[in-house]
């Protein structure tokens, strides 16, 4: 079991040190996870987000991609018993890039304070394990260990992790922040430019920007990715979520069948949210970064695939993800440059019915996460003005 942990938590990243905030006028620093060796970036998952996801994501630690990795914490019901989480990618100092959907009309009213956004680090935490704290090691695992034998959703963890254990938020409170542009018909046109409110039939796109005004000056931020994505393009996406030991998949020997209708099943809509112990649970789970990066047993890169959807504003990616990896950055793996933020599952597949990628369908070439194209993501990076 140390061993696993070990893997799951070294996984290629602790080694991308020394890489400095993004300061005004200056490139993102150069991707050095890329020279990692294969064999050292495939970590392993013991803790059960998926049956079987050993090498599908990793924890993610001491990475520039992290540290401009903002997790949005939704209120989406007013007694606060349910909540959404997305991912953000940092684009300025104070302004970054997630789904429309992540921050819809319906929840968020435009240019009003109304969630929150949070940066986890767990450094500290992975390098004590690493280093041979088998107290620690042992209490992470508890951490992640759900009773789930009483009535749903009054489950419960073995542990909770503190700051004093390693486990820490970036900044000391999470950020109160707005949605300040969107751009979809669906969940928001509020200032987004007309050229992309008329793609996708008129649908526009899955996109839109968020202001965190409190956010401090010094912490980092990056830009998006100056070319265009091209198929076959070894991708990465940067997200958090919970991770437990639970068993999800129905009648595996391992778990009740109710755990699987109570966490990785998701009839969709409010109907799934209101059921399902990610949502329900939010101030049960701690949340941990993550980065989806390779296959098990050193095999395919995550790649860019040839298909592209929703009137060809996204490009198609073979990442493994949950809902929860929504507007969560997509970057190459060899550059710190955001291509733009995840929006979908595919939607033949598991997005529909299913809280996370079931591993046994990705492929070398399955289409799986969508991210919105970096010429469209560029087009809302040229409005944020002088915020850098």
């Amino acid at each position: 079991m140390k061993n696993i942990l070990l893997g799951l938590l070294f996984s290629g990243n602790l080694v991308a040190c020394g890489v400095a905030s993004h300061e005004e006028g200056a490139e993102p620093a150069t991707d050095e996870q890329g020279d990692v060796n294969p064999d050292e970036a495939v970590g392993s998952i013991e803790q059960r987000v998926q049956v079987g996801t050993a090498g599908f994501f990793n924890i993610d630690t001491n990475n520039f991609k992290q540290k401009v990795t903002g997790t949005i914490l939704l209120p989406w019901t007013s007694d606060f018993s349910v909540w959404t989480t997305c991912g953000a990618t940092f684009i300025s100092k104070h302004v970054a890039v997630t789904a429309a959907h992540c921050v819809p009309q319906n929840k968020v009213p435009h240019n009003t304070t109304s969630f929150f956004v949070q940066n986890y680090n767990v450094d500290e935490l992975a390098l004590r394990i690493i280093f041979g704290d088998t107290a620690l090691n042992a209490k992470f695992q508890q951490a992640q260990t759900v009773t789930a034998n009483g009535p749903f959703p009054n489950w419960t963890v073995g542990a909770r992790l503190t700051e004093a254990d390693g486990y820490k938020f970036t900044e000391s409170g999470a950020l109160g922040c707005a949605a300040i542009v969107r751009c979809s018909r669906t969940f928001g046109q509020e200032l987004c430019p007309q050229n992309i409110l008329d793609m996708n039939g008129g649908e526009g796109v899955d996109i839109a920007l968020i202001h965190c005004p409190t956010r401090p000056t010094s912490r980092p931020w990056t830009t998006v990715f100056t070319g265009d994505e091209t198929t076959g393009m070894a991708v990465e996406a940067h997200w958090a979520h919970e991770v437990l030991k639970l068993s999800i998949e129905p009648n595996d020997g391992i778990g009740p069948v109710n755990n699987f209708t109570n966490y990785g099943n998701y009839p969709g809509g409010d109907d799934g949210k209101m059921n399902n112990f990610h949502y329900r649970g939010f101030f049960t789970h701690q949340l941990f970064p993550l980065i989806s990066r390779r296959f098990p047993n050193n095999g395919p890169l995550y790649t860019t695939t040839a298909s592209l959807s929703h009137g060809n504003t996204e490009r198609f990616t073979n990442v493994f993800g949950c809902h929860g990896t929504s507007g969560s950055g997509m970057f190459p793996q060899n550059s710190d440059r955001v291509l733009g933020p995840v929006v979908h599952g595919h939607p033949n597949g598991w997005g529909n019915s299913r809280l996370c990628t079931p591993p046994s369908s990705l492929g070398t070439n399955t289409d799986n996460l969508t991210f919105v194209r970096p010429f469209i993501t560029r087009q809302l990076e040229s409005m944020i003005g002088n915020d850098r």
